[in-house]
């Protein structure tokens, strides 16, 4: 079954803009096709040190006023720059204190249609899950695993178009105040189960902790986020194609600055109906491992050996 375009959604989206009106409109144009009845926009302020940022951000926030349907906006809009740190992570917590689910999108994630019944219903049917903590819209395997299903359980965190529920989103911490307690190499090891992908993980997630208490203009939320779900054993759901693609990519990003970027602009794909659900809420491991190359560049051990022998024989 497809999904028509006449079809609504009540499920309330939040949508993070800053200065891009032209990617901003895209995800617009989409939010139109899906009717969505209640749109929470959090819009970060215009940077002191960028002379166009003001100009950019009032573009950005009049694409808001295109919005020709029934749909109750809330505008939590910005007049400093908080940064692309703090500006998402208390964005989610302003949404959080009106609403219980959410799906959440960012001005440059641009959504297949379907992706809000998948997101709909996902979060209607592990509403008072604990394991869950988290429902993805991508799909970053790059046909690496097929997956039998509508979609599979990963320690993951993709979130270029996700959604959550306000009893996952209120364990979230900006600053990590427990890090120095709970980040362990061991606790790191045993969880993921690879030594060089959990020593990655310490520097990053260290690295994450001192600047988030000692920079104010930190840029980075989801690492806080991904930290979050670990500590809390946490399963999330990934899409069995990839729902929202994600067109920031370029010279204007913030941190993926090439284009040539595997992840940038993927094909949208449809999901379809109704949902085939895993039997068992287990980690994909083969799914995991191909998300720890796509997304993180850990290849496998035999990989880097290949890779090297290859550069040590002049042939790659």
């Amino acid at each position: 079954m497809s999904i028509s375009d006449s079809i609504s959604f009540p499920t309330p989206v939040a949508l993070i803009i800053f200065n891009r009106a032209e990617t901003t409109r895209k995800v617009l144009d989409v939010l139109r096709k899906a009717q969505v009845k209640e749109l929470f926009v959090i819009a970060d302020g215009p940077r002191s040190d960028m002379l166009t940022d003001k100009k950019l951000c009032s573009e950005a926030r009049a694409v808001i006023d295109e919005i020709d349907w029934a749909c109750e906006v809330h505008r939590n809009f910005h007049d400093l720059n908080l940064g692309c740190g703090h500006n998402p992570a208390t964005g989610i917590d302003w949404v959080f204190t009106h609403v219980d689910e959410c799906i959440i999108l960012e001005d440059d994630c641009i959504p297949h249609l379907s992706f809000f019944p998948y997101c709909q219903e996902m979060l209607e049917l592990y509403r008072n899950d604990t394991r869950i903590m988290m429902v993805s819209g991508n799909n970053h395997l790059l046909n690496k695993v097929q997956i039998p299903d509508s979609y599979f359980f990963s320690i993951n965190t993709q979130t270029h178009g996700w959604a959550t529920w306000k009893r996952a989103w209120k364990k979230y911490d900006f600053y990590m105040t427990d890090w120095p307690v709970v980040g362990e190499f061991e606790w790191l090891n045993n969880f993921l189960g690879n030594r060089r992908y959990a020593k990655g993980w310490l520097k990053t997630l260290s690295t994450t902790y001192y600047e988030a208490n000692n920079n104010p203009k930190y840029s980075i939320w989801d690492f806080q986020w991904t930290y979050t779900c670990w500590k809390n054993h946490a399963l999330n759901i990934i899409p069995s194609v990839n729902l929202v693609t994600n067109a920031g990519y370029g010279e204007n990003a913030t941190h993926q600055m090439t284009l040539d970027h595997p992840l940038a602009n993927l094909p949208l794909n449809e999901m379809k109906f109704p949902l085939k659900h895993p039997v068992e809420m287990l980690q994909n491991y083969n799914a995991d491992l191909a998300l720890r190359e796509t997304v993180y560049g850990l290849r496998p051990i035999y990989k880097r050996i290949y890779f090297k022998l290859l550069r040590i024989l002049g042939l790659s």
